[in-house]
């Protein structure tokens, strides 16, 4: 089955990362949905492991493995790989932002005799981060040196803060103006109301006065 989780990306000068585990069975998968602003590297590290019947730790193993894939508002492709037992993926937002699904799916190519000495659950430890340089960028950022690297960091975490800002107030822009729009609704609704009400009391008042009248009580 398919479990969707939703998740928000919390953003600081300090770190804009955050890493979570959970367990999956051979073949089962596990969804995130992440809204992204525009122009920003989404990196997901990631190890996956596998407890031992026999020594009673999780261990890393070369037939352990996750595919990776991310969609575009359930639709789009932008990623679909497999990935070893250790590693990374990431992928960039368009230029306006979007929301962004990034589905796990555990794989084991171990044999029958190989997977009746292992636990069934696989330990998937994700580690997401995010920022603005493209994934060319981040792949070139990797042969810096300390110094370079923690300045183009803390350049990014800055731009990456100023356009999560400017993403977030276009979303309270659009709640806004549906939440306007659903105000007037409202009151019209309510004016509409009170019309019919108005309405039906001078029928009635008429149809008893036409009534008394008949009956010579007025």
């Amino acid at each position: 089955m398919k479990h969707l989780i939703k998740l928000s990306i919390f953003l600081s000068l300090i770190s804009n990362s955050f890493s979570f585990y959970f367990y999956l069975k051979e073949d089962e998968q596990r969804c995130f949905s992440e809204d992204l602003p525009a122009d920003t590297t989404l990196t997901g590290h990631y190890s996956v492991q596998q407890k031992s019947m026999t020594s009673k730790k999780y261990e890393e193993s070369e037939l352990l493995g996750i595919n990776v894939i991310v969609t575009q508002n359930d639709a789009r492709t932008l990623l679909s790989k497999f990935y070893s037992k250790t590693g990374r993926f990431l992928f960039n937002s368009d230029h306006e932002g979007s929301t962004y699904t990034i589905c796990i799916i555990a794989q084991s190519s171990m044999s029958h005799d190989q997977k009746r000495t292992m636990d069934p659950h696989i330990m998937v430890k994700l580690e997401f981060s995010s920022g603005d340089r493209p994934v060319e960028e981040n792949i070139a950022k990797e042969k810096m040196n300390s110094l370079e690297l923690h300045v183009v960091e803390l350049i990014d975490q800055t731009d990456h803060i100023i356009k999560e800002q400017n993403f977030q107030k276009k979303r309270e822009i659009t709640f806004r103006a549906i939440s306007s729009k659903t105000s007037n609704r409202v009151l019209f609704w309510a004016a509409f109301q009170v019309v019919v009400l108005i309405l039906a009391s001078l029928w009635q008042i008429h149809h008893l006065r036409k009534f008394f009248v008949s009956k010579k009580i007025m």
